[in-house]
C-alpha cells in the first residue's frame, strides 16, 4: 500500500482553509506560516499575499507587511472594497513611527 501524498491543489486548498481558521483563531503565526507556503505555491495569487499582509500587520511587522499588501493589490484580483482596505493600512502602516 503506498503512502498518499496529497496533489497540489488538495495542498493549497488545505492550508488555506487552515490560514483562515488560524486567522479567526488569533493563531497569527501559523496564519502567517501558511499563507507564507500558499505565496510560494501560488505567489500569482492575491489573496494569499492579503492573508500574509494581514498576519504580518497583526504581528507588528510593518514594512513586511506593507510589502505583502502591495504584491495583493498590484495583481489586480481583488474587488473594490478590499482595494480601499489594503490602500487605508498601507497609509495608517507606513505613517506608524
Amino acid at each position: 500500500m503506498s503512502e498518499f501524498q496529497p496533489n497540489r491543489e488538495d495542498q493549497t486548498e488545505y492550508l488555506a482553509y487552515r490560514a483562515a481558521l488560524a486567522q479567526q483563531l488569533k493563531q497569527t503565526k501559523l496564519a502567517k506560516k501558511d499563507y507564507q507556503t500558499l505565496t510560494k505555491i501560488e505567489s500569482d495569487n492575491a489573496k494569499w499575499w492579503l492573508g500574509l499582509a494581514v498576519a504580518k500587520d497583526q504581528l507588528g511587522e510593518i514594512n513586511m507587511a506593507i510589502k505583502s499588501y502591495n504584491k495583493a493589490s498590484s495583481l489586480g484580483q481583488l474587488q473594490g472594497s478590499v482595494n480601499e482596505f489594503i490602500q487605508q493600512r498601507i497609509t495608517v502602516l507606513a505613517g506608524t513611527p
